[in-house]
């Protein structure tokens, strides 16, 4: 806010993707990456064509080691606790906006979609 204000701008929307601790715990654990090119893939909404093989260099893909279920529910918790004065502060300032992150991504889209709407017609 203080940068903004120095450019005579300031924060017309905050847009909060709220999403279970379920969603981001299966998200997160299903992440692969290729060894070599670092391409990203996720085990059920992007597969690699082989299981275990990058589509683009043929390298082998690799699970991060903190993309498991302990390490995320511990990562969430820290977040939770380091956002959560910052998510009541936009939302007593009336332009926290939240979306669920639990909805694919055509779906997430579309709340996007009118939610910008809605606020560039206020």
């Amino acid at each position: 806010e203080q940068a903004l204000a120095g450019a005579e701008k300031q924060i017309d929307l905050v847009v909060y993707f709220e999403t279970s601790e379920d969603i981001v715990v299966s998200r997160l654990c299903g992440r692969r990456i290729c060894s070599k090119c670092g391409q990203n893939y996720h085990v059920i909404n992007i597969p690699p064509k082989k299981e275990g093989i990058c589509d683009l260099c043929g390298a082998e893909l690799y699970q991060r080691v903190d993309d498991n279920e302990d390490t995320i529910k511990t990562r969430l918790s820290v977040y939770q606790q380091q956002t959560e004065e910052l998510i009541n502060y936009y939302k007593n300032e009336g332009i926290l906006k939240t979306v669920s992150g639990d909805n694919e991504l055509s779906a997430g889209l579309e709340a996007m979609r009118g939610l910008l709407n809605k606020v560039q017609g206020e």
